[in-house]
């Protein structure tokens, strides 16, 4: 089951505040191709995806029980986030919970990204913030990799923005969203991509 746009941009725009939509769709191109349902392993490269919500759900607990580390569903949340999130493997499916802390976790980094170098141009600082997205620092997401030799940024700045006509990409305004009380979530990489272009 993949999203179509039609569905997803009210979504993007619903489910959350803290980032253009524009730029959430580019990563929800990027990690999952708006497959809801997606599931990335650490460290293996292909998965056989699920077709529906309790598949998904049957896997990933399966996964969970084996013990290994894993991402789930529109962004691709890690389930080292869940805890500072209050995320279950349940909720983690749900669209529009997945779109809210997969935007909050890009917020952060972006703000991390300006505080490090407040000068840097806009496009630099978002760059910046999807290569923290993928793997929690400012590097691993600019290095090539899989047998294509794309970054991660330069698979992010591949997809398509949504048409200036329903959004414009000016996160820069958005002003620091209020840390939460639970803790924060571990620092190490927190995405993986679904479909085995990246390796580990």
């Amino acid at each position: 089951m993949l999203l179509e746009l039609s569905a997803l941009i009210p979504l993007l725009n619903s489910c959350q505040s803290q980032v253009d939509a524009s730029i959430l769709k580019r990563l929800i191109d990027t990690e999952s191709s708006r497959n809801p349902y997606a599931i990335g392993v650490v460290g293996v490269k292909t998965v056989n995806q699920p077709k529906t919500k309790l598949e998904a759900i049957q896997i990933a607990i399966d996964l969970d029980n084996r013990g290994f580390r894993y991402s789930l569903g529109l962004m691709q949340i890690n389930n080292k986030n869940f805890p500072a999130y209050g995320m279950t493997i349940e909720t983690a499916f749900d669209p529009c919970t997945n779109i809210n802390v997969g935007a909050d976790i890009y917020a952060k980094c972006y703000h991390r990204a300006k505080a490090n170098t407040p000068s840097k141009a806009h496009q630099l600082l978002l760059d910046d913030a999807a290569s923290c997205y993928y793997a929690n620092n400012f590097t691993q997401g600019y290095q090539s990799e899989g047998a294509n030799g794309l970054s991660y940024v330069e698979k992010f700045n591949r997809e398509k923005k949504l048409p200036s006509d329903i959004i414009s990409e000016s996160y820069d305004s958005f002003p620091e969203p209020p840390q939460p009380s639970k803790p924060s979530p571990p620092t190490q990489p927190h995405v993986w991509d679904v479909f085995g272009d990246f390796t580990d």
